[in-house]
């Protein structure tokens, strides 16, 4: 919705082209239309019902290595050491990203949704860091990087 008031400014006419493997989708009637309030009713209903931002915390954790294989290893020990502190449920992956290799090294990607109780969180972040403790420890996934994005775009 953004991208159409800026592609037509300063009246002049304006193109957006949307790539979309499912045109029929609900929310295109709403973006043609330019119908920012439904647009908006809607991608917040959807959020509250699937339990994304802003009525969760996300925490995207990008595990990357040198070798394919072991990022993936890194990434399962990973995803199943957090399933089993913080509940599979809301652990989700590993998954590799759709760019999967950057400057030679593999990646993987977990997500996990949390509530935004604080207390909730205060304990995620004992699990999260307890979780990777575990991982660190393996000696052939000691060459593996981690990066940790709350609340990722």
């Amino acid at each position: 919705v953004q991208v159409s008031g800026r592609a037509g400014r300063k009246g002049k006419k304006g193109k957006v082209l949307i790539q979309t493997g499912d045109p029929t989708q609900v929310i295109f009637d709403k973006v043609i239309r330019n119908d920012y309030l439904e647009f908006y009713e809607y991608e917040i209903t959807q959020r509250r019902e699937h339990e994304y931002p802003p009525y969760t915390r996300m925490i995207k954790l990008t595990v990357k290595h040198m070798d394919q294989e072991l990022a993936q290893k890194a990434a399962i020990l990973l995803t199943q050491e957090l399933a089993d502190r913080l509940g599979r449920d809301i652990v989700l992956g590993p998954e590799a990203p759709y760019i999967f290799r950057i400057r030679n090294f593999f990646l993987q990607e977990i997500v996990i949704k949390l509530s935004r109780e604080h207390t909730v969180l205060k304990q995620a972040k004992i699990d999260i860091c307890a979780a990777l403790d575990v991982v660190r420890d393996q000696k052939e996934y000691r060459q593996a990087r981690l990066v940790v994005d709350v609340d990722p775009m």
